[in-house]
């Protein structure tokens, strides 16, 4: 079999350290964990096998484009035991290679320098635009959380194969479930926290100092959100309220994160029948933040959709040939994103009509709540 391109690039040494290196919660590293599901791993773990092969796909794009982007530094980073810096690196590595599917020559790396940078800026003629990506890896409360349940789950384990034993069987079956909130733990006796409202207060987070924006171009600030020890998503959450169980709605956490308003209701598990309380929005969404306006368009890189929200309030709005190439972005999801196509105010006018239906939503359960029971 073919050594994967990422253990190459990194080296026998390099790849022999990172292989010793384990979480407490069994986490391996991330580099080691992208060229095992590229290789030897192949079929455990579809998810990570395509994010895997994914990265084995954007390092030899890169190396055609732009082969000096693979740096010494970046190279150290991939393989630096801290989880974080080698998680962020392959994030960039994605990120660049997907732009590079979308805009080809017109896209490059930024050198580092003294002050916060962006990491791309893709050009054409007078245009400039910048790109600043952020991995997001899983909140520490759940890690601990998991680390906790890892061990339970071994003991549970253990007990089952000694029983096993003792009845003169070879083999057990041990089961053990908890859940993954990818964001941070929820307090259940909290109304207004949820596992919505984590994730929308997480991704509102990400690079809130934006250093990196205020540059007198458009910005877009790339989210991604592949990595290995993180929770896979769908796209759903890019919609405003959405149906995760039968018969109750919940609030789409990436919408919400970026359109999202400060009073704004939100949803969780909550229906007519069985009627909750989730509160709502305690402080606005990116978009809306102080520094929002320096922000042109965020996008949510994940394994199976790429998502594109664009700012319809940006200092410096995307120009119009921009929006041509994004269907060239690998696995761009039209149908969740939302793109200001016309330049006009016909973005502004679908994200107010879509808190309409919310406000519209929330005041009809309310009623509900209020009204004797007719079934």
């Amino acid at each position: 079999m073919t050594l994967p391109y990422l253990r190459s690039l990194i080296g026998d040494s390099a790849f022999s350290a990172i292989s010793e290196l384990v979480a407490t919660d069994d986490e391996r590293h991330p580099a080691w964990s992208t060229i095992y599901y590229a290789g030897d791993g192949r079929g455990q773990s579809p998810d990570r096998e395509r994010v895997s092969l994914c990265v084995e796909k954007a390092l030899r794009s890169i190396f055609s484009h732009d082969k000096a982007w693979l740096s010494p530094t970046l190279i150290q980073r991939l393989s630096s035991e801290n989880f974080s810096e080698a998680a962020s690196a392959l994030g960039e590595i994605r990120a660049y290679a997907a732009l590079i599917d979308a805009f080809g020559k017109k896209i490059s790396g930024i050198p580092t320098e003294a002050a916060a940078t962006p990491d791309f800026a893709i050009r054409n003629r007078e245009d400039l635009i910048y790109v600043e990506v952020a991995t997001k890896r899983m909140n520490e409360g759940m890690v601990q959380k998991a680390t906790v349940e890892y061990h339970v789950a071994r003991e549970k384990a253990v007990e089952a194969a000694a029983a096993a034993r003792e009845e003169g069987r070879t083999q057990s079956v041990s089961i053990h479930g908890y859940n993954v909130e990818p964001h941070g733990v929820s307090d259940p006796s909290k109304t207004d926290d949820h596992p919505v409202s984590n994730a929308i207060s997480k991704l509102c987070a990400v690079k809130q100092n934006a250093h990196q924006f205020t540059r007198g171009h458009p910005t877009i600030l790339w989210i991604d959100l592949q990595d290995a020890a993180f929770w896979p998503h769908n796209s759903s959450h890019a919609a405003p309220v959405l149906t995760e169980a039968p018969g109750s709605v919940v609030s789409g956490s990436f919408w919400y994160a970026l359109y999202g308003e400060k009073g704004l209701p939100m949803f969780f598990q909550d229906s007519f029948m069985r009627p909750a309380s989730p509160g709502k929005m305690a402080h606005s969404g990116k978009f809306l933040s102080p520094k929002g306006a320096s922000l042109s368009a965020v996008v949510l890189s994940l394994p199976h959709a790429t998502i594109v929200f664009e700012n319809p309030g940006a200092m410096h709005p995307l120009p119009r040939w921009f929006r041509w190439f994004l269907l060239d972005l690998p696995v761009f999801d039209a149908e969740h994103s939302m793109v200001n196509w016309s330049q006009d105010g016909a973005l502004t006018e679908q994200i107010a009509s879509q808190k309409r239906r919310i406000i519209t939503l929330h005041d009809e359960m309310l009623k509900a709540r209020s009204t004797e029971c007719p079934w």
